[in-house]
């Protein structure tokens, strides 16, 4: 009789104790699947980018003048507009201008946030955030990186912005030409200013990634970097102009992609150029062919491939072919900008095709075909919201999107 209790025993403690690790084993899975954001998945299997760029001047529009409660019912509207349309990433342009649109410490507030020039009393990407994180919604922190305003003169901007104190210490560290002021890439503080404002980000929110845009060196015939071109050529450089000003880009870009890694290397930075390669090469100085080939630079390229079919000079179905090509260079992934804001309007700049976004519902839904034809691609990127999905939608661009997303899973 003892001996069968001393078995009964035996069996009900390895009971308990498989049952207990079962049930550590299941939490301990249902906390990490809870904490990993589920990426969607195109019909080949692949993980798929269902991306929406949100502008300055759409933010301005959802804060200025609103009170806190107002923004959350805006932003909960908006968020269930995009989870019921299945996108899963926002690009939200949290710097546009030498400015924030967060709680900052290094630059100003926004002019397109403030009211009768007073800060909202809360912070708008922070609860953005937050909100977002329960859509099961990707948010990537967007910033321009060296616009500082489209006006050129130096007084019209804010009191407290640093580009004020840069140009102070040293005039080089601005250009200023008929396309407004910009931070000068070649300056070394003017570099530590986008680092600083990046690092403060990355610091106080919890993002999905760092994006930045199209804009680098001002495509402008009167760049004042020579003073500064001169000091490098007498140190013993030996680039060109041209390529010296490729570089100055290309050091901010490995800086910024070392910084985000540091954070967290599953953090993303991403930069979404013109999709004219030549045009990135010399006319902003983004050396996009570097980017692909080597690595250290970028995790994502999203070119904005803003021209239709019927493009006389650049036809979207070359263009996408050109980046292929690219990208084989390296295997740098691609997310496709598509230009919803041309739907239903006249391309001016198209030539003979400058009506094709007219006549037309479906030439989003037949570019995202053509760039699922290669595991390159790994999503679309679209702009931008109010074109989508807000004030400025059309009835041309209300059917374009319904047929693009009815290929989404």
């Amino acid at each position: 009789m003892k001996k069968l209790i001393v078995f009964l025993i035996f069996v009900a403690t390895i009971f308990l104790f498989y049952y207990s690790f079962q049930t550590q084993s299941n939490q301990k899975t249902n906390f990490e699947t809870a904490n990993v954001t589920t990426q969607a998945c195109d019909k080949k299997g692949n993980a798929s980018f269902y991306c929406v760029w949100l502008t300055y001047s759409e933010i301005g529009a959802l804060v200025k003048g609103q009170g806190e409660g107002e923004y959350r019912e805006s932003i909960e509207a908006m968020l269930n507009n995009l989870t019921e349309n299945k996108i899963n990433t926002v690009f939200y342009q949290c710097r546009a201008f030498c400015d924030s649109f967060y709680n900052s410490d290094i630059f100003p507030v926004s002019k397109y946030i403030t009211a009768d020039a007073k800060a909202p009393n809360y912070d708008p990407f922070e609860i953005f955030l937050q909100m977002a994180e329960g859509y099961g919604i990707s948010v990537h922190c967007w910033v321009n990186p060296y616009r500082i305003s489209y006006d050129s003169a130096l007084e019209n901007l804010p009191e407290n912005s640093p580009a004020r104190e840069l140009y102070k210490g040293d005039k080089n560290a601005l250009i200023i030409c008929e396309e407004g002021v910009f931070l000068n890439p070649a300056h070394n503080e003017s570099r530590k200013l986008v680092l600083s404002g990046i690092r403060e980000i990355l610091e106080n929110y919890q993002v999905a990634g760092v994006h930045f845009d199209d804009y680098f060196y001002p495509e402008s015939s009167s760049i004042n970097d020579k003073a500064l071109y001169k000091q490098y050529k007498e140190k013993g450089g030996s680039f060109s102009l041209d390529d010296w000003r490729r570089e100055n880009v290309n050091v901010l870009i490995g800086s910024v992609y070392s910084l985000v890694k540091s954070k967290d290397s599953n953090l993303i930075f991403s930069v979404s150029p013109s999709a004219n390669i030549e045009k990135c090469k010399n006319a902003f100085y983004c050396d996009v062919e570097k980017w692909c080939r080597e690595e250290g630079f970028v995790d994502f390229l999203i070119p904005q491939i803003y021209y239709g079919f019927e493009n006389e000079e650049m036809p979207f179905n070359r263009v996408v072919q050109e980046w292929e090509r690219l990208s084989d260079e390296g295997n740098m992934k691609l997310i496709c900008g598509l230009a919803v804001y041309k739907c239903g309007k006249q391309d001016s700049f198209a030539g003979t095709g400058k009506n094709e976004w007219k006549e037309n519902v479906n030439i989003l839904k037949r570019q995202y075909e053509q760039v699922l034809k290669s595991q390159q691609w790994q999503g679309f990127a679209l702009f931008s919201y109010s074109f989508c999905f807000g004030d400025n939608v059309t009835q041309i661009s209300k059917k374009e999107i319904k047929n693009l997303l009815y290929m989404v899973e």
